[in-house]
C-alpha cells in the first residue's frame, strides 16, 4: 500500500467535518414500520427445497440466491457450521411451508454460480426481511440490485438494537481477520491511498479495504479523504491473498472489496 499521494487536492477534504455523524445514520433511514416490498414484476414459483438461509432451489431446477441478505455458512463439507447457520436454514424452511412463493428478479439477474439473484416473497412478505428481523443474517447489497436496500438495512438495525441472533456477539476487529469469507469488521483507518478508480483504506494496519468510487456519492468520497484515524465498520467478502504476495510486499494480506455505500459506515 502506498502512502497518501500528494495528488490529493484540498477539495478532497473540504467540508468533511459537515459529514460527521451523517453517514453513520444515512442507511438506517427507512421507517421501522416499513415492509420491504418490490415494484418489480413478480413471478410465482414452486420451492423444491431450501438449501441454506439465503438460497433455495426451485422445482424448475434453478437455484435462487436471495438478494439483500447473507446468512451464516453451514459448512457442510467440514461439519462445522457458523453460529446461527442452522437457525437461518430452519427459519427459511418454516417460511416456505404451505406458502405461496414469488420472486422478483434483480436488475443483475445472475451470479457467477449461475444462480438467479432475486427477492423472495412468501405470502407477499419479504423472506430476507423476516430473517434479518430475527438476527439471522447480515444485510448486503450487490450492485446494481439496490431496490429495498434501505428497508432491509433498517430491518437489520432493529435486530441489532435488540442484540438478536448474530448481534449478541461483539463486532470483529479488523486486526483479528485471519481467513477469507464474509466478514463484518470494525477498525481504525491507518492509511489512505486514492486512485482514479478506487480508494484504498487500511484498517488496524492489517486489512485493506478497496472502495469502488462509482458506488459512492461525492460527499462520502470527501469524508473518506478525512477518515485517517477514524473508526470504520465494513462488511463484505474478504480475500486472503497472503500466498500470492511476494516476500517484502507492502500490500496487506487480506483485502475486502467494498462495492456499495451500504457496506461502509464511517463512525464518529
Amino acid at each position: 500500500m502506498f502512502k497518501l499521494k500528494k495528488a490529493l487536492t484540498s477539495a478532497f477534504f473540504i467540508a468533511a467535518f459537515c459529514l460527521a455523524g451523517v453517514w453513520s445514520t444515512a442507511v438506517w433511514s427507512a421507517s421501522t414500520e416499513q415492509s420491504c416490498t418490490s415494484d418489480s414484476p413478480r413471478q410465482r414459483v414452486q420451492i423444491d427445497r431450501v438449501v441454506d438461509g439465503d438460497t433455495v432451489r426451485l422445482a424448475s431446477g434453478r437455484s435462487v440466491r436471495l438478494l439483500g441478505i447473507n446468512t451464516p455458512e453451514l459448512n457442510r463439507s467440514t461439519g462445522q457450521p457458523e453460529p446461527f447457520a442452522g437457525q437461518a436454514l430452519s427459519a427459511l424452511q418454516d417460511l416456505a411451508q404451505q406458502a405461496t412463493a414469488e420472486i422478483a428478479i434483480g436488475v443483475d439477474s445472475q451470479d457467477h454460480y449461475k444462480r438467479l439473484l432475486a427477492h423472495l416473497f412468501f405470502n407477499g412478505l419479504n423472506a430476507a426481511e423476516q430473517l434479518l428481523e430475527r438476527g439471522l443474517g447480515w444485510a448486503v447489497v450487490i450492485e446494481p440490485n439496490i431496490e429495498m436496500a434501505d428497508c432491509l438495512f433498517a430491518a437489520e438495525r432493529r435486530a441489532r438494537d435488540k442484540r438478536e441472533g448474530i448481534w449478541a456477539s461483539p463486532i470483529q476487529r479488523a486486526s483479528q481477520v485471519s481467513s477469507g469469507g464474509f466478514a463484518l469488521v470494525r477498525g481504525k483507518v491507518t492509511r489512505i491511498d486514492p486512485t482514479p478508480k478506487y480508494i484504498y483504506l487500511e484498517l488496524d494496519d492489517h486489512l485493506a479495504l478497496r472502495l469502488t468510487r462509482k458506488h459512492f456519492p461525492a460527499k462520502q468520497i470527501v469524508a473518506l479523504g478525512n477518515s485517517l484515524g477514524r473508526t470504520i465498520e465494513a462488511r463484505g467478502w474478504v480475500v486472503d491473498r497472503r500466498a500470492k504476495l511476494k516476500s517484502g510486499s507492502t500490500y496487506k494480506g487480506f483485502l475486502l472489496s467494498i462495492g456499495s455505500r451500504w457496506h461502509l459506515d464511517l463512525q464518529q
